[in-house]
């Protein structure tokens, strides 16, 4: 038998009542789930364990900001799908290219700011650092490469002065590694 390989995800919807789960997928050029999820038919079974636990930002802030590269983009677009009418909104995407941008629909006021490598010399601290942020208090919800999602932490913390437990960030993935999911707390 095949060993188990397991990865993290964010379910994007799930009804229990009729036991449909979606779930989707960042494509890489090369990987496990890569190679499963383009090879996959319906009908294929999957392992799944869970829930592992998310962790959902309050609803009671004045505004959000959520921000990331492409591996974020199925939690950003449940937590955007997932925020009220009559909250505020700033999701900060990183994408490799013009043409990579997935619709982000909110019932909340979003405002998505769309930052392509190929043609940016900015990382996402510095498009973050640029950012100015409406009135009231403010959470922070940052996942992306380790090393990019600790310095996003940083410029909300230290530039936007948010306090540290208002700034969630997650290392989605690190450079050079497969299977890495880090939580950032400083």
């Amino acid at each position: 038998m095949d060993a188990l390989v397991g990865r993290h995800y964010t379910p994007r919807y799930y009804d229990p009542a009729t036991g449909e789960l979606a779930i989707d997928f960042y494509l890489h050029e090369t990987g496990v789930v890569t190679t499963w999820a383009t090879q996959a038919q319906p009908g294929d079974e999957i392992v799944i364990g869970g829930p592992r636990g998310s962790t959902l930002p309050p609803n009671d802030f004045d505004w959000y900001v959520l921000a990331g590269d492409e591996t974020a983009l199925p939690a950003m677009a449940r937590r955007l799908e997932e925020l009220p009418a009559g909250k505020t909104a700033i999701a900060l995407v990183e994408v490799a290219r013009p043409g990579a941008e997935i619709p982000l629909p909110s019932q909340a006021a979003v405002t998505v700011i769309w930052v392509h490598r190929e043609t940016a010399s900015d990382s996402l601290a510095d498009s973050l650092a640029r950012l100015q942020l409406p009135p009231g208090e403010g959470y922070a919800w940052i996942a992306s490469e380790a090393s990019a999602a600790r310095a996003a932490r940083q410029v909300m913390i230290e530039q936007h002065g948010l306090p540290r437990e208002w700034v969630r960030a997650s290392g989605y993935w690190k450079r050079g590694e497969s299977d890495q999911h880090v939580k950032l707390e400083d």
